[in-house]
């Protein structure tokens, strides 16, 4: 019966490490998109190759917008150290009315991409807003979450942030 649990305990931490350490081998890619800015150019994620970025998936609607401004307000002075770049994504069609304000006055200084038909917000499943990925300068995702960022979420940021290819 020892032997048994032994066998039993043995091939489940045998399978824990090689789960662990196949981690970052399996990492998800990023899939592409091109979509408008609130200028109507073509911005794609391949535009940002080479860098992380911090994409957020909002929408105007739900007043969590206006929470994430102030979180990735804290984090764009970071991207020149860091080399990376924001990206957000509105998943509403009252895109410009409500974003142009904020841009006219230097409030929100990052790309706001407009996703018509939610199309790749339901390529990256974005179920609730808002919704945020860490995506790698291999374009894979390292780190996704829902919600308005905590204390917890922005260290896990930034540490990958911080993290060197």
């Amino acid at each position: 019966m020892r032997s048994c649990i032994k066998i039993i305990l043995f091939t489940l931490m045998f399978c824990f490490l090689c789960l662990a350490f196949s981690f970052e081998k399996n990492l998800k890619k990023a899939h592409s998109f091109v979509m408008p800015d609130i200028s109507g150019n073509r911005v794609s994620l391949d535009d940002f190759k080479g860098k992380k970025v911090v994409l957020v998936f909002w929408a105007f609607w739900c007043d969590t917008w206006k929470d994430c401004r102030r979180v990735l307000a804290q984090l764009y002075p970071l991207q020149e150290e860091f080399q990376f770049n924001i990206v957000a994504v509105s998943i509403d069609s009252r895109f410009k009315e409500e974003v142009k304000p904020f841009i006219k006055k230097g409030e929100i200084k990052y790309p706001v991409l407009l996703d018509r038909g939610s199309s790749v917000s339901e390529i990256y499943k974005v179920k609730k807003v808002p919704t945020f990925y860490v995506i790698s300068e291999n374009q894979e995702i390292l780190y996704s979450f829902t919600g308005v960022p905590k204390r917890a979420n922005l260290k896990q940021i930034m540490k990958l942030l911080e993290a060197k290819p």
